[in-house]
Formats: structure tokens, C-alpha cells, sequence
């Protein structure tokens, strides 16, 4: 049943998210190589982005790859996606995975694509008394979800460039 997939699919992301891995530290796919171009051009902005992390190529690929291969557009996401970050550390950092928070909430990639081709990703709540939601816990369990998920999925993200 979709309880039981949902159950184990929570279960074996809390165990990766327990290793508090941040996407992309260990690599992934290379770059293919119609690629390297918009790449490379993303990488010399970063350079001359001081208040900005330098990022793995496979990482700068998912920025591409989420803005249909837009160079411009990639810049502007990367700057909105750190600043915010940097902006709002209480949702950002100090990740507690043995808290409460994990326990209220229920998380899971769908196994497959949508007929369109999109990835799903589930989340719903495990308590749902109204006077046990923490609308910031929810928000950090999301954000970090989505963290892992998209380090996962880095190596499709990076194969699978060339047939968009």
C-alpha cells in the first residue's frame, strides 16, 4: 500500500539525513559535455560573487538543469537560493534530525516519473493536532528533505541533461 511505501521511504531518508550530508560534498556524475559551456560560464559569475559558495559543477548542473538550461537564470536562483539561506539561518542550519520534528512529519520521493516526466516528492503530516504544529519545524523538515532528495537525484539530473 502507498502507507507502507511512504513508511519505508521515511525511514531510509531519516537514515540518510542522520549522516547530515549537504548535496554534492562527494561529487557525482561529470559534467556531459554540451554542458561544459554553460558550466564554465556560470562558474566565472561565481568567481566574482564574493558573498557567494563556490559549487561543485554537479551542483551548478541541477541549478541549470531546474532552469531549462537559462544561464542568466541559473545566476539569479543561485544568488536567491544562498541568500535566502544566509538570510534565515533558523531554517537553514542547526538541523536537530532526532527531534520531534521528524517524528510529526512524513516525507517520501515517489519511485517513479510522472507521465510528464516530473519527480514527486510526498509530505504530509504524521500529527495532525493542530495544537503540536510548529510551522518552523515543518518548514526546516521540508528544506532538508528536499536537500537530500536533491542530492540523490544529482546523478539523473547530470545524465540525463543531454536528452532535454
Amino acid at each position: 500500500t502507498l502507507e507502507l511505501i511512504l513508511r519505508q521511504q521515511v525511514r531510509c531518508y531519516q537514515c540518510i539525513m542522520q549522516i547530515k550530508e549537504f548535496p554534492f560534498r562527494n561529487g557525482g556524475e561529470p559534467v556531459p559535455k554540451e554542458r561544459k559551456e554553460d558550466v564554465a560560464a556560470v562558474r566565472s559569475w561565481l568567481k566574482h560573487q564574493d558573498y557567494l559558495p563556490q559549487i561543485s559543477d554537479q551542483y551548478i548542473m541541477l541549478f541549470l538543469h531546474s532552469n531549462y538550461y537559462s544561464v542568466e537564470k541559473t545566476k539569479n536562483t543561485i544568488d536567491s537560493y544562498f541568500t535566502v539561506r544566509a538570510e534565515t539561518p533558523e531554517l537553514f542550519s542547526s538541523w536537530d534530525y532526532d527531534s520531534i520534528q521528524w517524528k510529526s512529519y512524513q516525507l517520501a520521493p515517489i519511485p517513479r516519473k510522472t507521465p510528464e516526466g516530473y519527480r514527486v516528492l510526498l509530505y504530509r503530516m504524521a500529527e495532525t493536532d493542530p495544537s503540536k504544529f510548529n510551522f518552523q519545524d515543518g518548514l526546516r523538515a521540508f528544506f532538508s528533505f528536499n536537500d537530500t532528495v536533491l542530492q540523490r537525484m544529482a546523478s539523473w539530473q547530470a545524465t540525463s541533461s543531454s536528452s532535454t
